[in-house]
């Protein structure tokens, strides 16, 4: 049994609960009986900061989730793959979150992998592989972080020197030999 008063008239009347309909309920009890499902889908895992710090006005590159992206990025700050991609990634930071994935290559500073990434990486700083996170390929990197239930599978090669240009030639040792004078 509820005790409803009249607004303005000190009168208090006496009122059933079941007579209440849900639509005469006040909102505070309305809110107390709303049952609010928990949701289906949870949260993208997104870290809010980028690994590397960036200034105002940089330049990010995002490929949503449900969006397929196939080609080449050149040159970006960051990277954040929510979707999936194919191609090649050229950036300071790359992150593949818990819905992305990437089969290429990557050239970064910063490598924070949720999601799948498949193919050739190297990472001049910190590679990082999160609990759902799985990474298969040739791996080049300078420091490595994998959370408990993160795969990582392939060829890993820890180094920070970067490798020769592609215009080296193989099998040289030293200057070409001078011929007659």
């Amino acid at each position: 049994m509820l005790m409803k008063a009249s607004r303005g008239s000190g009168v208090t009347q006496r009122v059933d609960s079941e007579s209440i309909l849900p639509n005469q309920l006040s909102p505070s009890e309305a809110r107390r009986s709303l049952e609010i499902p928990e949701p289906i889908y949870p949260p993208i895992s997104v870290s809010d900061t980028p690994a590397i710090p960036l200034a105002k006005g940089a330049n990010i590159l995002t490929v949503g989730e449900g969006v397929t992206f196939s080609g080449k990025v050149i040159e970006a700050d960051s990277v954040i793959l929510q979707g999936s991609a194919d191609g090649d990634i050229n950036a300071r930071s790359v992150e593949i979150s818990a819905s992305g994935s990437l089969t290429g290559t990557v050239s970064c500073e910063t490598l924070d992998i949720a999601g799948v990434f498949s193919g050739k990486a190297s990472v001049i700083g910190g590679l990082s592989v999160r609990k759902a996170g799985r990474i298969d390929g040739e791996i080049r990197y300078g420091s490595l972080a994998v959370d408990e239930g993160g795969v990582v599978l392939g060829t890993l090669d820890q180094g920070t020197e970067k490798p020769p240009p592609p215009s080296a030639s193989k099998g040289s040792t030293g200057p070409p030999p001078a011929g007659p004078d």
